[in-house]
């Protein structure tokens, strides 16, 4: 796929889901930027800013490259209160500025925030379905006007991506996603298993030192106690943990307020809070140094077959390079060919056949009931029939990946 703008010419290649409706798309030019995303089929009929209305959390985050940031994470999550054309002050939001959270190097979500949205307005365009946003989020005493370009994909779910000027020192830049909510909430909207993944960097653009990803189960009883599992790749290190027990699980608590913002303690030092869409599902956001991103669904399959398409999703550094394949789960393995791309330059390889092996949670692990001391190039938990999310199992430069059919 090649995009001409009067920037120039862009290559991309792209993998696409069974339906048409959702694919996985990375930059393949030699000097990078190394970027990676999803397509997403729009419904032409929410290009209207009647349509897009209600209350929507979301996730927004990037990378920092101009002062006063040193080139690490800033990530903001809350929820914005759309109606008809105005952004309502109903909404709420907290952030973490590279390990500062809520505007305080000592706070945690459970002590500090949420902050709130003092008003906005947005119009979408009826044609292309893009759109403007600017909002006043207030912190404390202060205050601060952000401007957004919006492009829906329905009426439950749009893009966002800043657009103030970074260089003025003093703005940030984000994109991400806020999907309609579907509340109230209470402490029995988490209530079942789901799967989730997290990802940071290490270090900063200046100092880049390998990322962290996550991926792993939520229990959570509906009546505020919740179990963790979750497997991580710190740099390359390959581990269960943070914090956790012997058997890799930690109990914990959480809380849910009407608005669907969600406080876990117990689970570590910097447990991640989490604004619910829906039921079991949410955008997650940590709270230590790396300012984690990521993603809550609930898992409706322990078991994956056929073919999928995988791709990455939200790179942390510059060096951990972007891929997209299509893959082929049968007979206790998988094959398939794979496109990536990183400073090493754009390739497109075939994945040899190798064994998998998924046990009766949903866990997988390629090669089959490979171990943290090596062998494990990918692993990752079956979400439903139709997706799953996983991990690099080895690399320095860790990626999420999500697996579609």
């Amino acid at each position: 796929m090649d995009i001409t703008t009067t920037a120039g010419t862009q290559h991309f290649r792209a993998t696409i889901n069974s339906t048409g409706t959702l694919g996985h798309m990375i930059d393949f030019d030699a000097a990078g930027p190394y970027t990676a995303g999803e397509l997403l089929k729009q419904d032409t009929t929410a290009f209207s800013t009647s349509k897009v209305t209600g209350n929507y959390a979301f996730l927004f985050s990037s990378v920092q490259n101009t002062a006063p940031s040193s080139g690490g994470k800033t990530a903001i999550a809350g929820v914005l209160d759309l109606s008809t054309g105005t952004v309502s002050s109903g909404g709420q939001w907290d952030i973490n500025d590279e390990g500062t959270v809520d505007g305080n190097p000592t706070c945690s979500f459970s002590t500090c925030g949420p902050y709130s949205f003092s008003g906005g307005s947005y119009t979408i365009d009826a044609t292309s379905g893009r759109g403007t946003i600017t909002f006043t989020a207030s912190m404390g005493g202060s205050s601060k006007t952000l401007d957004a370009v919006l492009y829906v994909v329905s009426a439950n779910q749009v893009l966002v991506l800043s657009s103030d000027d970074q260089a003025a020192g003093t703005n940030i830049v984000f994109g991400g996603t806020a999907l309609k909510q579907t509340g109230p909430f209470s402490n029995s909207s988490a209530n079942g298993t789901s799967i989730f993944y997290l990802s940071a960097p290490n270090g900063t653009l200046s100092f880049p030192s390998g990322a962290t990803t996550n991926v792993g189960t939520a229990k959570a009883n509906g009546l505020g106690g919740i179990t963790i599992y979750l497997w991580q790749n710190s740099s390359g290190t390959l581990q269960c943990g943070p914090k956790a027990a012997p058997n890799c699980s930690v109990n914990a608590t959480y809380a849910v307020s009407s608005s669907g913002r969600t406080v876990i303690s117990g689970a570590g030092n910097h447990p991640p809070l989490i604004y619910l869409v829906s039921s079991n599902e949410g955008f997650m956001l940590g709270g230590g140094s790396g300012a984690d991103t990521g993603f809550l669904q609930p898992q409706s399959s322990t078991s994956v077959s056929g073919t999928y398409a995988v791709g990455t999703i939200d790179p942390e550094t510059p060096n951990s390079g972007v891929s997209d394949a299509i893959v082929t789960f049968s007979g206790g393995s998988v094959s398939g060919t794979n496109d990536n791309n990183s400073p090493g330059g754009p390739s497109t390889k075939p994945i040899p056949s190798t064994s998998v092996s998924v046990d009766s949670t949903g866990f997988g692990q390629v090669a089959a009931s490979c171990t943290t001391g090596g062998g494990c190039q990918f692993l990752f938990y079956v979400i439903s029939p139709k997706s799953a999310v996983g991990t690099d199992g080895s690399s320095t430069d860790p990626t999420v990946q999500t697996v579609d059919q």
